[in-house]
């Protein structure tokens, strides 16, 4: 593919990236919510701490993959085993049950949230 292929590659990454941290702040944000006790950040710190292990992990596994004595083509392992994790991820999420008391309460929200914070919540508004 010549040129196409590395900038194909810095594309999708940049959208993988995205796609991530997208992922990370809405989960974090759902896991806190859905959450049935007070005690709501113990599965949001959770969700934090185990991404930075999954960081770590992939660190370890991109120095493996680079080790001079390995084939040329071991690189691509990398990318076989995302694509793996992503096929099973999405499965998972596929049969996730979903809640339809946060699906209720995702209605009665406002559809304007910048007008609803200004007339109810001005002073800390403007304090942040």
């Amino acid at each position: 593919i010549g040129i196409l292929a590395p900038l194909l590659i810095i594309i999708a990454r940049c959208l993988q990236g995205l796609s991530v941290s997208a992922e990370y702040t809405g989960g974090i944000l759902v896991t806190s919510q859905l959450k049935e006790n007070n005690n709501s950040s113990h599965p949001a710190s959770k969700m934090a701490s185990t991404t930075f292990i999954g960081l770590f992990i992939g660190v370890i596994v991109g120095i493996a993959a680079l080790n001079p004595s390995l084939p040329t083509w071991s690189w691509r392992l990398c990318f076989i085993l995302g694509g793996i994790i992503g096929i099973i991820a999405l499965i998972i999420r596929f049969f996730l049950p979903h809640d339809t008391k946060h699906n209720q309460q995702q209605l009665r929200l406002s559809w304007q949230p910048l007008k609803t914070v200004w007339n109810n919540h001005k002073k800390p508004a403007l304090i942040v």
